[in-house]
């Protein structure tokens, strides 16, 4: 009989996801609290709800965050903000050009079950 040494009852299920917005936001839209994602390329463990673009934590961990973002010129000020249920854990703004800012955050975040991004 073999015994793997840390591996016992460990098992492992992804949980990853990749989405993207193909809309633009405008002065009328910019002040929404939340815009849900046109595009979903990934949701592996099915925890980013595709319909509120809210991510729900399928079991407790440390969770990696990358957001990305273009500024065009013309446009409100652009301010990018992550909650970790209600509480602001991360925000940023375009660095750059007057003409194409960019945004870019990375967030690692230690999450329990449920916990909401």
């Amino acid at each position: 009989r073999e015994t793997y040494v840390g591996y016992v009852d460990v098992k492992s299920q992804p949980v990853q996801f990749y989405v993207q917005k193909t809309a633009n936001f405008t002065a009328t839209t910019a002040n929404a609290e939340l815009s849900p994602f046109e595009m979903v390329k990934l949701n592996e463990g099915g925890a980013m709800d595709e319909q509120t673009g809210i991510f729900k934590a399928p079991k407790s961990g440390i969770y990696v965050f990358d957001f990305a973002a273009v500024d065009l010129a013309g446009g409100t000020d652009l301010v990018v903000n992550i909650h970790k249920n209600d509480e602001l854990v991360a925000s940023g703004g375009p660095v750059g050009s007057a003409n194409h800012g960019t945004v870019a955050i990375l967030s690692m975040l230690q999450l329990t079950v449920d916990d909401t991004i």
